[in-house]
Order: structure tokens, then sequence, then C-alpha cells
């Protein structure tokens, strides 16, 4: 099965002045739900996390690739 990635603005919005406010149910006195919150900062994490890991690997591959040129250039 596979799950569609969500894309980051289904976890925040900006309103006219640019605070942000996450998408999450809120609470007694207009505070945010805890636990709903806190799935919400981590699917927030993972978001980046992935696309940081994504660039290090794309930095490696060209690495590898530019080493392997020069390598071969040199011969």
């Amino acid at each position: 099965m596979m799950v569609r990635k969500q894309e980051l603005n289904e976890f925040y919005t900006r309103d006219t002045s640019g605070k942000l406010h996450l998408n999450v149910k809120s609470v007694l006195f207009g505070g945010y739900d805890p636990e709903e919150t806190g799935r919400v900062v981590e699917e927030i994490n993972t978001y980046y996390r992935d696309i940081i890991v994504g660039l290090i690997a794309q930095v490696t591959q060209k690495e590898e690739e530019i080493s392997r040129l020069k390598a071969k250039y040199h011969e």
C-alpha cells in the first residue's frame, strides 16, 4: 500500500499578517491540544528530515561522480 506524502501546508497556515497557526485541534480557552500538537510537530520534523536526508544523498552521489570523473581524467 502506498502512503501519500503530506504537504507542509497541511500542517500550518499563515494569517494575513504572516503569523503562523498550526492546523491542530484547539482545547478549552483557545490553546492547542498537546497530543495533537506533538503529532503535528513530529510530522513537520519528519518532512524536513526527509528533505535533508535526500539532499545529503544527492550531494554524496554528486561527490562520488566528481571523484570518478577526476580519476578518469587523470588516467
